[in-house]
């Protein structure tokens, strides 16, 4: 066999297993897709369904850090039905709900009391790169960042000389549910195609969840502060009725 026809045959197998790999990692990234949408469609713990979902961007994205960024909730039920309007986007508080860093997962939902875990993690991220997704819902990927004309400019991307960022909305009934915001500061591109197409697998679904799940804990909370507020005002009553008794008698 000549040399050319050597080379040629060396280049179609090279062809051939570079397919077989793409598709390999095709098939693997449906699996976790397909993995990930089972598990979040069944839960209706917000905690639960945060830590799953930063944790499975962070293992398969190429992530350095990732975070669930959500609306406080402390804004009014009115505002959170109304977010597209650019006015009220500016009046509402986003707040990061889970963090994934170093195989570290940390959740900061509020309980019942209204407290928030206290861990001691890093929840910075680049604010022009939220306002960017805010304002027009679309997914936002910088391959760059620390050399972007626009986002290069942000104090954070300067300070933390981000390489690769990427910002996606998660939106449920035309409402914007939350944000995912992943970075990468050691290489550049480093959310390619692929990561794209992974992501937007589960979007819908981790959209649904965490909006279902969300207005689950915050009922939660509601009904926590009735019963409270309830067995205050019985407390209350038995306070008053111990008191007139004891009145009656003197």
């Amino acid at each position: 066999m000549s040399s050319m026809s050597l080379a040629y045959a060396r280049i179609k197998k090279e062809r051939s297993d570079a397919r077989n790999n793409d598709k390999a990692m095709e098939d693997n990234d449906r699996h976790n897709a397909a993995k990930l949408i089972k598990m979040i469609a069944s839960e209706l713990a917000w905690s639960k369904i945060l830590y799953v979902l930063t944790e499975t961007l962070l293992k398969n994205t190429g992530a350095q850090r990732a975070l669930m960024i959500s609306p406080s909730l402390r804004i009014e039920g009115q505002d959170q039905e109304n977010l597209q309007d650019e006015i009220q986007l500016e009046e509402i508080q986003w707040e990061v709900d889970a963090v994934a860093n170093d195989d570290q997962v940390s959740v900061f939902i509020p309980d019942e009391n209204g407290n928030v875990p206290s861990d001691v993690v890093d929840k910075d991220y680049c604010i022009s790169a939220l306002n960017f997704v805010l304002h027009t819902r679309r997914i936002l990927i910088v391959p760059d960042a620390v050399n972007d004309s626009i986002f290069g400019r942000d104090p954070y991307i300067l300070q933390r000389r981000v390489r690769s960022l990427l910002c996606m909305p998660l939106c449920h009934s035309n409402k914007l549910v939350s944000v995912v915001y992943l970075e990468n500061n050691v290489n550049n591109a480093t959310f390619t195609r692929r990561c794209l197409t992974l992501c937007r697998m589960f979007a819908q679904q981790a959209a649904v969840s965490l909006d279902n799940a969300r207005l689950c804990h915050q009922l939660s909370l509601s009904n926590s502060t009735l019963i409270r507020a309830t067995e205050a005002a019985n407390q209350a009553n038995r306070a008053k009725s111990a008191f007139l008794a004891n009145m009656s008698h003197e």
